[in-house]
């Protein structure tokens, strides 16, 4: 088993991809993804998971509308490298989230 050392991040956006050590040597590893971009886009990728967990218990007609529609909102600001607006749109999820909890909870499907 081996530990992914090197990480790239392209400009086209959330696209991080692992590499395993000896594989780095033919890229260029100019844009490398520094700390505060990786915890980031692990909040974003948290939040799109608990999302989709949040989603399975809606009611079974509506869950694959509602898998469509979270996906539509992630992948619309997926390019966007505007780490305030990230930061911004993951506390409006957030927000959008726990509206939709306590939505499901109310008409119990908890």
């Amino acid at each position: 088993m081996y530990h992914y050392s090197q990480t790239l991040f392209h400009k086209e956006g959330w696209d991080a991809v692992l590499l395993p050590p000896w594989r780095t040597g033919n890229r260029t590893m100019a844009h490398f993804l520094d700390l505060q971009a990786f915890i980031v886009r692990a909040r974003v990728l948290k939040l799109y998971r608990q999302a989709l967990r949040t989603a399975r218990r809606a009611p079974i007609h509506s869950r694959d509308e509602l898998r469509q529609t979270i996906r539509q909102e992630i992948e619309k600001n997926r390019h966007c490298e505007d780490r305030q607006k990230i930061r911004f749109l993951v506390s409006e999820g957030l927000q959008r989230l726990k509206g939709l909890d306590e939505m499901l909870d109310m008409m119990g499907h908890g």
